[in-house]
């Protein structure tokens, strides 16, 4: 019926993430589900601010008396999450399968990563997602600078700039991990 919800965008991620894989690897439908929910989030607006006049100006369309169901408030809570989940199954499918990244990091989304880490209505699980969208951030600067995207690109590890880019992600790495914090770790 061409409806797009928060709900559906929650139902793709957990199709997704539940995905079993076919026996035939040309039948593979993750990437498909993955770009869907994305789309999707960005048909409704999740990825930016409400506040920002780019929105208030595509309000016409946005805020039609004749819609079936609203769009989501992007900077409620459950929004945020849904699209900070988009961003990491498009980046680490991206990275995983060497095919371009359909959402890039914003400052949206270090906002969405703040937000969810220090209000205390977030669910208690929110801790964890956020560290795992800091570390894809950190694979998404990696797999930028090597140019992941490019099948054809080569990289060589003997390359002096190549050696210094990866001392840095390593620092990024290492200072990412060390302000982990504990509540952030999976109990189960």
């Amino acid at each position: 019926n061409g409806e797009k919800t928060l709900e559906l965008i929650n139902a793709l991620h957990i199709s997704t993430l539940w995905y079993w894989p076919p026996e035939h690897f040309e039948e593979l439908k993750f990437y498909q589900l993955i770009h869907i929910a994305a789309v999707m989030g960005i048909d409704i607006g999740l990825g930016k601010n409400s506040k920002s006049k780019k929105t208030k100006a595509a309000g016409l369309w946005r805020d039609t008396p004749w819609r079936r169901t609203p769009y989501p408030d992007p900077e409620s809570l459950e929004a945020r999450r849904a699209w900070l989940t988009c961003y990491f199954l498009c980046c680490n499918a991206a990275m995983g399968l060497r095919r371009p990244n359909l959402i890039r990091w914003t400052s949206f989304m270090a906002e969405c990563v703040d937000v969810l880490e220090n209000s205390p209505e977030a669910a208690p699980s929110a801790k964890s997602l956020c560290q795992w969208v800091r570390s894809q951030h950190i694979a998404e600067e990696v797999g930028t600078q090597f140019s992941m995207d490019d099948p054809a690109a080569t990289v060589s590890i003997a390359d002096s700039k190549v050696q210094y880019a990866l001392k840095g992600f390593e620092r990024d790495l290492q200072k990412w991990s060390s302000q982990i914090p504990p509540e952030a770790f999976s109990r189960k």
